[in-house]
């Protein structure tokens, strides 16, 4: 597992446009027909936005689907930032304090672009020169700040989530499990529409959806769940008695999406239902504990065991 993760925090380091995405699809998908595993591409535009899940098993006959969101989100620059995976509307509170910063450092740099052109007339012909070069890194910046510049280091979002997913489909394959699928979602570094889009899917309405997301971050492991995923966050809690189940029944969000959810993440908690994961979207986000991913990886496995899947005749 240590070189899938290698590979993801290297060769697909970024995964936030539609060429770099295709991409790595693309990739996956040469594993998928080399594992023999069935798989097929879902897409949905929302917004002038596509976004591209892969599926990967027979979400049909699975009990159990596990999530993983493959894209990569964009740079923040906000002192401090966290990221509250079981708070939606505090998330999106800063996204919008994180866009109204890049929109105002990309207005000071065309104030500054301005006042760089404003004495041309006067230049002479080296200052022109600079004055050129210098303009067109000014605008290069302006657009970069405006439109959110992809972020360098991804090891804890979402890299460590998808490659134990990875590794466990592999698992899945070798043990020949019917009742396994592992779905890998589209823009779910910044918003829940990958999720929204599974949730729409008929053929998940009652399965156990088990999301991985910032698995490798300082803190503690929770599972929270809602009401239909409580079976599933208390066993993994019996397997691994340093998970921490956190009750988000009557909460929305990602948690209204799915009947079974479970939701597994690591950070440090806030206060009684809230968990903050720090240093993501930076360049912070270049450490990981490989021996947590590898915890997370064996419990999961273990519970994925104990589903007690008959094997493919």
């Amino acid at each position: 597992m240590k070189d899938l993760f290698a590979m993801l925090c290297i060769r697909f380091a970024k995964r936030n446009t539609p060429v770099r995405k295709k991409n790595f699809l693309k990739w996956m998908m040469e594993n998928c027909k080399q594992m023999k595993v069935k798989h097929k591409v879902d897409e949905k535009t929302e917004k002038r936005m596509t976004s591209t899940n892969l599926i990967c098993g027979d979400l049909k006959h699975a009990d159990v689907v596990f999530v993983a969101g493959y894209d990569t989100p964009s740079k923040v620059y906000i002192p401090g930032y966290q990221y509250y995976p079981f708070d939606e509307k505090k998330d999106h509170k800063m996204e919008m304090l994180s866009l109204v910063i890049q929109l105002l450092m990309s207005f000071i740099v065309l104030i500054a672009l301005f006042f760089l052109i404003r004495g041309w007339s006067d230049y002479n012909i080296w200052l022109k020169i600079g004055c050129v070069i210098g303009s067109a890194v000014l605008l290069v910046a302006a657009y970069l700040f405006g439109k959110g510049a992809a972020n360098k280091y991804n090891f804890n979002k979402n890299n460590a989530a998808l490659s134990v997913a990875m590794t466990l489909l592999t698992q899945s394959v070798d043990k020949k499990y019917e009742n396994v699928a592992f779905v890998f979602t589209d823009f779910s570094s910044a918003s829940f529409m990958g999720y929204r889009q599974l949730s729409q899917m008929r053929e998940i309405s009652n399965k156990n959806i088990v999301i991985l997301d910032c698995i490798a971050s300082e803190g503690e492991l929770f599972a929270a769940y809602n009401n239909g995923g409580k079976e599933c966050a208390m066993s993994l809690k019996q397997i691994d008695g340093d998970i921490q189940t956190l009750d988000y029944t009557d909460a929305a969000g990602v948690f209204g999406l799915f009947r079974k959810l479970t939701y597994v993440t690591s950070g440090k908690k806030v206060d009684d239902r809230q968990v903050a994961v720090a240093h993501t979207r930076s360049r912070k986000d270049s450490k990981a504990d490989f021996d947590r991913i590898e915890k997370v990886y064996q419990f999961l496995l273990a519970y994925m065991d104990q589903l007690g899947a008959a094997p493919k005749k």
